[in-house]
């Protein structure tokens, strides 16, 4: 939820995901634990996190050239680094790496979907969005909520009475390598 503005930070170019009326109290739950997951990740292939203003509510990170759900739907005549298969490998290395990332640190994404995925030069892949992640207490811990995007979510996502683990991820992770393989939109 939001929108991302460029902005300048320290002289460098940045991305600003601004939140427009959103109450810093309890309807902010989702963006307040965006905010503390981002600034606890150090991780090649996780989104740099640089800061955040409360009022208005807005995060401050690391400005990607684009997302891979913008690169698989690129023109037609425009060239595309997509169509190369060592590109396409490349990238899915680095979200399969930074997924291996946040759940060896006891995360759960949640909302894993080519959008967002960010992509900066020498096609280097970087996962962002943590508004809807999960820190799990233990590595046995679940969670019971529907989140996400329905098209990369886990069949066991759509009910609230099965409980949730990093798995829920792996699915959406194949469902995001399917798309880099046919740069194709899941599920028509």
């Amino acid at each position: 939820f939001g929108e991302v503005w460029k902005g300048e930070y320290n002289g460098s170019d940045v991305a600003v995901k601004c939140l427009q009326g959103v109450d810093m109290t309890a309807e902010s739950a989702d963006f307040q634990r965006e905010v503390l997951t981002l600034a606890s990740l150090r991780f090649k292939n996780i989104v740099q996190f640089y800061g955040m203003v409360f009022h208005p509510a807005m995060i401050v990170m690391e400005l990607a050239e684009s997302s891979l759900w913008d690169a698989l739907r690129a023109n037609e005549a425009s060239p595309n680094f997509l169509r190369d298969w060592y590109n396409k490998t490349h990238i899915a290395q680095g979200i399969s790496a930074g997924l291996s990332y946040l759940h060896s640190q006891n995360i759960i994404h949640r909302d894993l979907k080519s959008a967002n995925v960010l992509l900066f030069s020498e096609r280097h892949a970087k996962l962002c969005d943590f508004g809807l992640a999960q820190v799990r207490k233990t590595s046995q811990s679940k969670t019971q909520s529907v989140v996400g995007t329905l098209l990369w979510q886990a069949p066991e996502a759509y009910s609230k009475k099965t409980k949730k683990t990093d798995k829920v991820d792996i699915y959406a992770l194949g469902i995001i390598l399917w798309e880099i393989m046919t740069s194709d939109v899941p599920y028509k």
